[in-house]
């Protein structure tokens, strides 16, 4: 037997390469920071889906909200309640353009709807008095062929003024026409 140094070398790799598969590959070393690589990606992944999410609200709401409250209104609420008293004698005309002038779209819908109201007082379809509700506006026109109309009106108007769906530019020249045409059927 021969007991050099280089057979004994030969014979244990030959030994070793025989008893060790072709894909072996050593385990991953296992220490305090091998998991901390996926945990950051996760969190970071996670984050920026949050604030993905947070941005995309944030346009929505600053993009589609009216212009700032704190504005002086062209129109202030004694002025509403002394134009509806005197309803129909009242000029809604000037303060209607300055509402629209000023973007107050909100203002500009309720001057609207007292419009029609003012036509339909003067065509006698309304018995006006400055206390009466549209509800019971809405009663004095039952089977009226302009109830429909009314109940439209009534309704754009209440989602806007009461449940401060205020409408934004693009949005305020088709309710503008939707009143409109019905104030000039009111005039034929």
């Amino acid at each position: 037997m021969d007991f050099s140094s280089d057979t004994i070398k030969k014979e244990i790799q030959q030994h070793t390469q025989a008893n060790e598969p072709d894909d072996f590959e050593p385990p991953p070393s296992k220490n305090l920071f091998s998991g901390i690589n996926t945990v950051f990606k996760v969190f970071f992944g996670i984050l920026a889906v949050c604030a993905l999410i947070w941005m995309i609200f944030w346009l929505n709401k600053h993009l589609t909200q009216p212009p700032d409250d704190k504005l002086e209104p062209v129109v202030s609420e004694a002025e509403f309640r002394e134009l509806r008293e005197n309803l129909p004698e009242a000029e809604l005309q000037t303060p209607l353009e300055m509402a629209k002038m000023a973007g107050q779209y909100d203002v500009a819908v309720r001057l609207l709807f007292l419009s029609y109201l003012q036509g339909l007082i003067h065509k006698g379809l309304l018995h006006w008095r400055p206390e009466t509700t549209n509800g019971e506006y809405l009663q004095q026109l039952n089977g009226s062929p302009h109830e429909h109309t009314f109940k439209t009106l009534m309704t754009i108007f209440e989602t806007v003024w009461y449940g401060r769906k205020i409408p934004m530019q693009q949005e305020y020249p088709r309710i503008e026409s939707t009143f409109e045409s019905a104030i000039e059927q009111l005039s034929s």
